[in-house]
């Protein structure tokens, strides 16, 4: 052995390097062992997790939720790993606020990157040298309050523009009008005055303007959409016929990010804008990334959508404005700092795992190793392995088709889940099937979610909603059961999971099943016409409303499908309008479930189609539901708005090092 040493920092922590030539070993008193070509970066802060690319290079990623110190107490270079001391980085700010009476939505917080090859890179090299850098995240804005910047390594991201509100004084709502800059701008307000209210102003590099609001010559105006990370909020806009026609503005897409091998996750959106019974606007939704959606004002249930109001904290989206009359707001997500640099590369290895199989991550912490299977493959045991958690999820069902304006259309279901808390897994190589979600149409019957396998148990795929028109030979039911669709098939398909026991070599392990139904569609009146949300693993679906998935809190980690630890949420469901009933209200789905399709229809041509929201797929890897389809206009086997595909199931192993 060409020499030894050890080194022990503020925490207590160990950190050693066995050298023989080129080849050295990586250990921590976590027990993270690597091999091969590695450099001699040390630091601390954040939570940390490592994983290994498709090219054998090894990556330690922290993340800072709230704020900290990032320290770094090591910076010798190996030079057969170039740059190494030069980290990669996302920062991003926090959300601004949505507005609460007639509120518009709050601007994104403002992205900073430098990673090589993501479409927003902005930032600067930044070299690593010993010492601490702080790191401060900005918390999401409240009601007329913009969203806090965020700081580190020498770059500040912007805090999101704030949503604007009407006054309203029997509510005690002061008038909070004038459109706000950020690092995207939040959206327009409704001024109370016969010019358009604009968006407030995104900054360079970092964001994009929010909506205008329309000019309120007429009560069928409405308010601007917040700025997203990627795109603008939409304006909103009067319609040519009346209410029917009038829409508030959309929020902006945010941006996508795979930092840590786990897939992409979608951070900086901005909020979407409040809707009205009274004026039979709808709520629109927040653009993609962690974004609140704009509230409905429901006709009988007070504010019944105003859980959707608030951003995911950490993702940097706007909050949702809010309906009339209301005192009520969406919070901006606060932001959040991932910093990564590579521990190895070409030849690095990883020597603690005791299987092979799927995409590999260590959390350091536990030390615990994860195996995510999302797509099929072998779990190939090289150890006996105890103590071991697994989850898995059948495919989600894809949502339901609209056809006509006097119906509406279910969500798809979620797959159904199993899990176990604590098992032995025996040596041997074991097939991993995912199931795929289910095929979303535009005409036809939506597709169910397809079943998952691994150590001989069956995780169902979920049910696809229920379609108008389609009645009762649309299979609703699942692992868990799609929704109701109005004017046939109005009731929620029926879950068929259960707890499911393995065959040898685990013999007579039992994993516990979760499932749900799907929920019934609406009646006509007053409810208006709306579809039942699709099942999820954690809660059944209800009109209008889609099941919540259920939360595994040892699988909330940031490199996994479902960062919030919630997997199988239902899909979310479509309304119908008729110039006669009261509007229905398309809805979100659930934790990684899609959203329904805007179901504005009738007789006449849309103003503006591509304004309307289509429906969105479940997230792949969550075993989602996906979202009901949109009539689009008045041809519907040409121009329905298709349903969404269901997410992707997904196997998960995890173990102590």
């Amino acid at each position: 052995m060409a020499g030894k040493f050890a080194r022990k920092n503020n925490k207590d922590d160990f950190y050693s390097y066995e050298i023989s030539g080129k080849e050295k070993e990586y250990h921590t008193t976590q027990f993270a062992r690597w091999t091969g070509n590695l450099s001699n970066v040390q630091a601390t802060g954040g939570v940390v997790s490592d994983f290994e690319s498709p090219t054998g290079d090894i990556w330690r990623v922290h993340t800072f939720s709230g704020s900290g110190t990032f320290s770094v107490t090591g910076t010798g270079e190996n030079p057969d790993i170039p740059s190494i001391n030069d980290i990669e980085y996302m920062i991003i700010a926090g959300g601004g606020g949505g507005g609460a009476n007639w509120g518009s939505g709050g601007g994104a917080g403002g992205v900073i990157t430098n990673q090589s090859g993501h479409n927003m890179t902005n930032g600067v090299t930044f070299p690593l040298s010993i010492g601490s850098y702080p790191i401060v995240v900005g918390a999401g804005g409240a009601c007329g309050v913009p969203g806090a910047a965020t700081t580190a390594f020498s770059q500040t991201a912007e805090g999101g523009g704030r949503g604007s509100s009407a006054a309203s004084p029997g509510a005690g709502i002061p008038a909070i009008i004038g459109a706000e800059p950020g690092g995207s701008g939040g959206g327009g307000g409704w001024p109370g005055a016969a010019v358009p209210s604009p968006g407030g102003t995104g900054t360079a590099g970092q964001g994009n303007p929010g909506g205008d609001g329309e000019a309120a010559a007429t009560p069928y105006a409405g308010e601007g959409g917040g700025g997203g990370a990627s795109q603008a909020g939409t304006n909103a806009i009067q319609g040519p016929s009346g209410p029917q026609w009038a829409s508030c503005g959309w929020g902006g897409i945010g941006t996508a990010f795979d930092f840590d091998g786990g897939g992409e996750v979608w951070y900086a959106g901005g909020g979407g804008s409040m809707g009205s019974a009274t004026y039979t606007f709808l709520g629109t939704f927040g653009g993609r990334g962690g974004s609140g959606d704009g509230s409905q004002e429901h006709p009988v249930v007070p504010n019944r959508y105003g859980e959707w109001n608030n951003a995911v904290d950490n993702r940097g989206g706007g909050g949702g404005g809010n309906t009339s009359n209301s005192s009520s707001y969406g919070k901006g997500g606060s932001g959040i700092v991932r910093v990564r640099y590579k521990l190895g590369a070409g030849t690095a290895k990883n020597k603690g795992a005791k299987a092979t199989g799927g995409r590999v991550f260590l959390d350091p912490s536990g030390p615990v190793y994860y195996h995510c299977f999302d797509s099929s493959g072998t779990f190939d045991v090289l150890s006996p392995i105890t103590g071991a958690e697994v989850l898995m999820l059948g495919g989600g069902g894809a949502g339901g088709v609209h056809l006509n304006s006097f119906g509406c259309s279910g969500g798809g279901g979620a797959g159904g889940a199993l899990h176990k808390a604590s098992l032995t897994i025996p040596v041997q190589t074991y097939p991993v099937v995912i199931g795929a979600g289910g095929a979303g149409t535009k005409n036809t019957v939506a597709g169910l979610g397809q079943t998952t396998t691994a150590f001989g148990i069956e995780a169902l795929g979920g049910g696809s909603g229920r379609s108008q028109s389609h009645g009762s030979t649309n299979p609703g039911a699942g692992g868990c059961g799609g929704g109701g669709g109005y004017s046939g098939g109005s009731t929620g398909g029926p879950a068929t999971q259960s707890p499911d026991t393995s065959p040898a070599p685990l013999l007579n392990v039992v994993f516990d099943g979760y499932g749900n139904a799907g929920g019934d569609a609406s009646p006509p009146a007053p409810m208006g016409y709306e579809g039942g949300g699709g099942g999820g693993t954690g809660e059944v679906g209800d009109f209008g409303r889609a099941g919540r998935g259920q939360p595994f809190s040892n699988f909330a980690k940031a490199f996994l499908p479902s960062a919030p630890g919630y997997y199988g949420g239902g899909g979310g469901t479509s309304g119908a309008y008729t110039y006669t009933a009261p509007t229905g209200y398309a809805c979100s789905g659930m934790d990684g479930g899609g959203h329904g399709a805007d179901m504005y229809g009738g007789t006449y041509p849309m103003p503006d189609d591509s304004r309307w929201r289509r429906a969105e797929p479940g997230v792949a890897g969550s075993g989602s539901g996906g979202g009901s389809g949109g009539l689009g206009d008045s041809t519907p086997a040409d121009g329905a708005l298709p349903s969404g595909n269901g997410g992707s199931g997904v196997v998960i192993i995890m173990y102590p090092s």
